[in-house]
Formats: structure tokens, C-alpha cells, sequence
């Protein structure tokens, strides 16, 4: 699964391999300012049921609310069309074993 945060600078892809039960699985952001002479703060976090995701080829991008803070991130989760909700059972991918976060 492919997952790329939209971030003020551009963005970053994180790659997930090997997920044994990808539907199954939780993905959890947490939301961080950049502070050069202090500790860096949590401006929040979100998670997003991986179970919901659709089997779809190509990027789907997303907008989330803030857990405990106000404001949103958006993020785009790929999963190549290899697994996901509304995927027909039965039908196994060599790829089903490779996310991205985009």
C-alpha cells in the first residue's frame, strides 16, 4: 500500500510490505509541527480503518478531521487494486502483500 501525505513542502511515499491481514489493520497518523529551538508539538492524529479502503487501481485520496485538535490532513493510499472492500473473494494477487502510503 502506497501512502503519501499532502504536506506544505511536498510530500513523502512510506511503503508497507508484508501486511499478513491488510483489511484487517489500522493506519495511524500522527500530526507534528517543525520547531527549530523547542520540542516539537502534536497538533493531532487520525486513523483510518484499512478495511474500508476500496479495491480500486490507482490512488485514493482522503481528507480527515484531527482527533482532539481542529484541522484535517490529507493523504492518498494506493493498494494497487490488489485487495480492499468490494474485492471478489477467491481471487488472490502476488502483490496483495505490498502497500504504499503516498
Amino acid at each position: 500500500m502506497y501512502v503519501r501525505p499532502h504536506l506544505a513542502r511536498g510530500g513523502e511515499d512510506f511503503v508497507f510490505e508484508n501486511l499478513q491481514n491488510p483489511g484487517a489493520s489500522r493506519l495511524k497518523l500522527d500530526i507534528y509541527d517543525k520547531d527549530h529551538y523547542n520540542r516539537d508539538d502534536n497538533l493531532g492524529e487520525v486513523v483510518y480503518h484499512l478495511g474500508t479502503l476500496k479495491c480500486h487501481k490507482g490512488p485514493q485520496e482522503f481528507k480527515l478531521g484531527l482527533m482532539k485538535h481542529p484541522g484535517t490532513i490529507t493523504f492518498t493510499l494506493d493498494n494497487k487494486g490488489q485487495w480492499g472492500f468490494g474485492k471478489k473473494k477467491g481471487i488472490l494477487s502476488p502483490e496483495c502483500n505490498i502497500c504504499v502510503l503516498q
